[in-house]
């Protein structure tokens, strides 16, 4: 699997139908199973991404523009694109375009754009709501313990004749 990212790319979800058609079978309802299994299970996965998207910018996006006006834009029915999705977008660009609809960016509090920088993880935040939601994370807080149990391995493997 060179080269392919198994965790998210699909190909999981797609490996009996892809074990199928490289040993060359020939029942196309074992075949056709297989696929439609796959997709099931892919749009199962895509479902429960965009559900962990969502609620990832509820938590850090609405925090900060909560005084400020956003549309969300529901695209579920990809077949009502045009009615539900373009027609929206392109009538709230026209309204800022004529000027009828303010822009935030400017009136936002620039205390909320400065970055600050994880020492531990070595990542840059932009904002405190970003900075305040990284420190309380699973990551950092791994991070830091990792860090400090660090010192006492690296001694142990030192002191340590046989190589571990």
């Amino acid at each position: 699997s060179s080269g392919i990212n198994a965790e998210y790319g699909g190909y999981k979800e797609f490996q009996r139908y892809l074990s199928l058609k490289h040993a060359g079978c020939t029942d196309s309802v074992e075949i056709n199973e297989a696929l439609n299994e796959g997709l099931e299970k892919m749009k199962t996965i895509t479902r429960r991404y965009s559900r962990k998207q969502l609620r990832w910018i509820k938590q850090r996006l609405s925090q900060s523009v909560a005084n400020y006006h956003y549309v969300r834009l529901d695209t579920t029915f990809p077949e009502e694109w045009e009615t539900q999705i373009s027609k929206t977008a392109c009538e709230i660009m026209e309204m800022f375009l004529c000027g009828k609809l303010k822009s935030e960016a400017s009136d936002m509090p620039q205390a909320s754009m400065i970055s600050k920088t994880c020492d531990i993880c070595e990542i840059t935040c932009i904002g405190d709501v970003s900075f305040t939601a990284h420190m309380k994370s699973r990551k950092h807080r791994r991070r830091k313990a990792y860090l400090k149990q660090k010192p006492l391995y690296d001694k142990f493997r030192a002191d340590s004749k046989t190589p571990v």
